[in-house]
């Protein structure tokens, strides 16, 4: 802002103003300090102006809130309430009779062989043939048939016979004396000891161990087995070994479960 100066006029009236003052302060028709032989006059002497422009601040730079209200307008939009989800609605069966005739086994053909004394033992080449003429073979394995003095060579002579011969069926029982101990100590000279629980199982496992089958199916499970074995050989082979081994060892901490060879 820029301030001019008053002159003119305006001048003027200030002079009047001044000597008005002047009169009321000194109104009298003598000087003071007045000196013999000196000549005075009592004059008014204006006051002096000019004119300036000058720049003036008026206000004070400052910021200034604004405040923009808030704009509203109508819309329509989409929104989920509910989920999607599935009933599940139960429909009863419908049920019909029929008759029909269903396959419970296959057709085979089968020998039977009497355990007789002087009956020609199993072996290999008897077992051959019977396959070649398409008879399914199914093998039986006697546990403890060779008692303590011949338990190994048991385990793995069987275990060669299987092998050589790679039977549909495989089986195994325990030794019973249903009629008397002295006959089968007859067969090896009066020298004959009955294995216990844990020792058929040892010997289970090594027949088990020298097996070298593709797909026998093998079953342990007669009354007369103390433990239950049950898959193919070879494929279940590893399963079947840790089994036996957990078997052994429990008898073994358990010494009052014992094979009993006269009676199941």
């Amino acid at each position: 802002m820029k301030r001019t100066i008053i002159s003119g006029a305006a001048i003027a009236i200030l002079m009047t103003g001044a000597a008005s003052v002047n009169a009321a302060i000194d109104n009298t028709t003598t000087l003071p300090n007045a000196k013999p032989g000196e000549c005075y006059a009592k004059v008014v002497i204006p006051a002096q102006y000019r004119s300036e422009t000058t720049e003036l601040v008026v206000k004070q730079a400052a910021e200034k809130i604004e405040v923009i209200p808030a704009k509203y307008e109508w819309t329509t939009e989409r929104v989920l309430v509910k989920e999607a989800s599935k009933n599940i609605t139960p429909v009863a069966a419908t049920y019909g009779t029929e008759t029909q005739t269903v396959e419970t086994s296959p057709a085979t053909r089968a020998y039977s062989v009497a355990a007789k004394r002087n009956s020609a033992p199993a072996s290999p080449s008897n077992i051959a043939a019977a396959k070649a003429a398409g008879i399914k073979v199914s093998v039986m394995v006697i546990n403890g048939m060779g008692g303590k003095r011949y338990s190994k060579q048991h385990a793995i002579n069987s275990a060669k016979l299987v092998n050589a011969t790679q039977p549909e069926y495989l089986a195994t029982l325990v030794l019973f004396d249903h009629e008397g101990k002295g006959k089968i100590e007859q067969g090896f000279d009066n020298d004959f000891t009955h294995l216990n629980t844990a020792e058929l199982c040892e010997e289970m496992r090594s027949f088990i161990q020298h097996t070298e089958l593709d797909k026998s199916i093998f079953r342990s499970d007669h009354v007369s087995n103390h433990l239950i074995l049950k898959g193919v050989l070879g494929k279940d082979k590893d399963n079947m070994l840790e089994d036996i081994d957990d078997a052994i060892a429990h008898f073994k901490a358990h010494p009052e479960i014992q094979h009993r060879p006269s009676s199941f």
